[in-house]
């Protein structure tokens, strides 16, 4: 994963992600965190020195495709589908500053949790098709 400035023709910062497939990223308010989902699990890094900062933990077998940050980048949501694929969809949030689940919702069979997003207040909502 590479990090650009908005100006100029080189990363500002390489992320490793160790032959690891990205599935998909949010960049946290203030430009200072980025979080990475791949095929195997969901981080923090800091943008600016390419630390990882937190590793979020899967629990319930996501497979990440969504993340969206709190605009206060307090809070952190993925969606996803289960690896057996048998057990639903699944939306997951975290707590962005200690890397802490704050719960997770399950869509079940037939419903399944295409988008997520994140209120003003860090209270989450998932819209499910």
């Amino acid at each position: 994963v590479y990090i650009w400035e908005a100006e100029g023709d080189r990363p500002r910062r390489a992320l490793a992600m160790d032959g690891r497939n990205v599935e998909a990223f949010a960049l946290l308010p203030g430009g200072r965190r980025v979080v990475v989902a791949t095929n195997t699990d969901i981080a923090i890094w800091d943008a600016d020195t390419g630390e990882r900062l937190h590793e979020l933990r899967l629990t319930c077998g996501i497979v990440p495709h969504r993340i969206v940050a709190s605009s206060s980048g307090e809070v952190v949501a993925a969606c996803g589908g289960t690896i057996e694929l048998l057990g639903g969809y699944w939306m997951v949030v975290w707590d962005a500053r200690t890397g802490r689940e704050l719960g997770s919702i399950r869509g079940g069979r037939g419903h399944s949790f295409c988008q997520v997003a994140l209120g003003p207040t860090s209270m989450f909502e998932a819209l499910g098709v």
